[in-house]
């Protein structure tokens, strides 16, 4: 070890070094050049050390003996549980042990060019030490075997502790096939029953199910077509964590392409009627939507829930599951403006420049005002703060990656007729619209110099809602058609959502009154965001920008499934990078 240094300017060193026994990369031997590959084989020995708890030699009857070539042939038999450390065997994630064994092995190679370098040996490393951190933070409660009713014959029950939480993490079938048990990554139990197990009554007298490649499902029987009819369920669950914050989710796929579905949904007993409009795409291809949240007070809970699918009658019902609820961030989206601070005094006047857009000459004399600096650094500092051109009809910055960035006002990116203007003095614009029609669109257009080439642009209504609005406990979402620049090419048809999802929250005291907590839902497009300024902004169009293109266009139609847009104020569009 230390024997090379990384920074010499040779590949090798000729030298009469003798390394230690055992650590000595043996084509020192032969010869007698150290390389950086040399070290490696050294650290690749001190790994093995560590993971067997002794050194790389000793003594046998007298005999000096090294015992790096034994532990090779260890590795390469599948034989490490006969080498590791004792103490370490009942302690170490399987992931993790396979890990960090592949680089120690391949640190030990004969031929220095097979080698790994020590950057890929550190990312390795810490691989490893990611799983076993999972490992230590996910523990088997000390009644598993009673608690996922595990008998002598069953399989788990020859799988080794070591092994076990590893295999739950991935999910095992329990209550003789009907229920899909696992374990996230902090332990929490999520449990998925399969829908025949749930179903108390249908619209016809005998499910329907399929079962076919297309719908592979992990529940042999496959998943139940309730072809728009009501379906009731009675759903009792019996591995949950207590104390835990759960949501309830249906498990579906839809023979539909469109993402909204439109299901209503109630609880037993309760006059509500709920719905969820938009489903999410799971790791394993399957649909969810999210019906309820609660906090678990025990193992077992027990819940009907009726479903009515007319609006939806082209879903498979897969499942209900029971998922712990995931952390959602409704944080104020950052300034995406430059900190001039963070920045550095050392820059030449030709480095401030090389910040600027090629064409920032161009850009200036379209400001609105005159803009006025005395170094290139002052000029950097007004295009990343922003200004207006175009007569003040648009206003120009530069994002924190140094793209190009555009903001149209209402009145420029909004179809006039369908809107009642009002001055607005903290605009930049000083002026915004109030929708006036229960629909409304969006046609506007600019040259394409103003944005960066080749780059991926979205652009982002800024709106405000109206009171009536917000008091909706579940809004549906905004329909958004797409047309681009002519009304006759193909049209794309996508949901945004004006006003976070939420989702109802059940509670055990029947006294407490309704509330709903935003869903928990991916960070999906269309998903609305409260601004720095105070404003609302969502995505709702994406582009590519092309040399090829001189002018950008976006012409977008707005309309609600079952509610009126009218009272949505709209400050403008704002185009910037994704």
């Amino acid at each position: 070890m230390g024997l090379v240094k990384i920074n010499r300017p040779y590949a090798g060193l000729i030298t009469s070094v003798v390394g230690t026994p055992g650590y000595c990369d043996p084509s020192y031997m032969q010869t007698y050049f150290l390389t950086k590959e040399s070290d490696v084989y050294s650290f690749g020995v001190l790994l093995f050390e560590v993971l067997c708890g002794k050194l790389c030699y000793g003594y046998n009857n007298g005999q000096f003996q090294v015992l790096v070539p034994m532990w090779k042939e260890s590795y390469k038999h599948n034989k490490l549980q006969e080498i590791i450390f004792d103490d370490l065997k009942q302690q170490i994630d399987q992931n993790s042990l396979k890990t960090y064994s592949d680089i120690a092995f391949k640190c030990l190679q004969i031929s220095r060019e097979e080698r790994p370098t020590m950057p890929h040996v550190v990312e390795e490393l810490e691989t490893a030490l990611t799983y076993q951190e999972l490992y230590e933070r996910v523990k088997l409660p000390k009644d598993y075997k009673k608690m996922l009713m595990i008998t002598p014959e069953d399989p788990l029950n020859n799988i080794p502790v070591t092994e076990l939480t590893t295999h739950l993490r991935k999910g095992t079938l329990l209550n003789r096939g009907n229920t899909w048990f696992s374990l996230n990554m902090d332990g929490e139990h999520c449990e998925m029953i399969f829908i025949a197990e749930c179903l108390t009554s249908t619209a016809s007298e005998s499910p329907h199910y399929i079962r076919s490649s297309e719908y592979i499902s992990r529940f042999a029987a496959g998943c139940y077509e309730p072809f728009g009819a009501e379906f009731r369920t009675h759903v009792r669950t019996q591995f949950l964590s207590p104390r835990i914050k759960y949501t309830v989710n249906l498990v579906f796929k839809n023979k539909s392409e469109s993402r909204y579905i439109g299901l209503r949904y109630k609880l037993k007993g309760d006059p509500s009627n709920y719905f969820s409009f938009l489903s999410d795409e799971r790791e394993d291809g399957w649909l969810t939507a999210e019906l309820y949240q609660f906090t678990s007070e025990q193992r077992a809970v027990d819940l009907e829930i009726w479903f009515y699918t007319e609006c939806c009658p082209t879903l498979l019902i897969q499942s209900i599951e029971f998922r712990p609820l995931e952390k959602v961030e409704h944080e104020v989206l950052p300034d995406d403006k430059i900190d001039m601070q963070l920045i550095s005094e050392s820059d030449t006047e030709t480095c401030w420049e090389q910040k600027l857009p090629s064409d920032y000459e161009d850009i200036i004399k379209r400001s609105k005002d005159r803009v006025k600096w005395k170094t290139k650094k002052d000029l950097y500092s007004i295009f990343c703060k922003g200004f207006l051109i175009s007569y003040g009809e648009e206003w120009f910055y530069l994002g924190k990656d140094g793209k190009k960035c555009l903001i149209l006002p209402a009145r420029g990116a909004l179809e006039e007729d369908k809107w009642k203007w009002k001055p607005e003095p903290k605009s930049r614009f000083k002026e915004v619209a109030d929708c006036i029609f229960d629909t409304f669109g969006i046609f506007c257009k600019f040259h394409s110099k103003m944005l960066s080439p080749q780059t991926t642009y979205a652009a982002y209504l800024a709106y405000e809602l109206p009171d009536d609005y917000k008091s909706i406990d579940q809004p549906p979402p905004v329909q958004v058609v797409d047309k681009d620049l002519y009304w006759d090419s193909d049209s794309k048809v996508y949901d945004i959502f004006l006003r976070s999802p939420q989702t109802p929250v059940i509670s055990w005291n029947e006294k407490e009154a309704k509330t709903f907590n935003p869903s928990s839902r991916p960070k999906i497009k269309g998903l609305p965001k409260k601004r720095s300024d105070g404003w609302m902004e969502v995505q709702v169009h994406e582009f590519q920008t092309r040399d090829t293109i001189k002018m950008v266009s976006t012409r977008l139609k707005f309309s609600s499934y079952d509610m009126s847009l009218k009272g949505i104020t709209v400050q403008g569009l704002e185009f910037r990078p994704v």
